[in-house]
């Protein structure tokens, strides 16, 4: 159950960051912290890749439902003109029928 909540927060932050408004303002660098005793988590705990994602075979009987989404976006402005850049991708797997988008 947690791990779901995990895809879904991460997927709502990714889909929120596709809409977010251009003209908001650049978020300071933040130091990151350490994932090895971050609470509710339970060890070892790995990041998911996409192709793990795409890798996943339901067992015998079962079923299998996955998701990988990652988005990125940048700015910089040179001579008073911003230059924006943005990307994402989302890859799900649902019982070995495996979808890939990128934008």
């Amino acid at each position: 159950m947690t791990k779901i909540i995990i895809l879904l927060v991460v997927a709502a932050v990714a889909v929120s960051c596709i809409h977010a408004d251009e003209n908001f303002p650049n978020f300071p660098q933040f130091p990151m912290f350490p994932f090895n005793n971050f609470p509710g988590l339970q060890q070892p705990f790995a990041l998911l890749n996409p192709d793990y994602v795409k890798d996943m075979k339901p067992g015998p009987g079962g079923h299998v439902a996955g998701a990988f989404v990652s988005s990125s976006s940048s700015s910089e402005t040179v001579d008073g003109v911003t230059k924006k850049k943005s990307s994402g991708r989302v890859v799900t797997n649902q019982d070995g029928k495996v979808q890939d988008v990128s934008f």
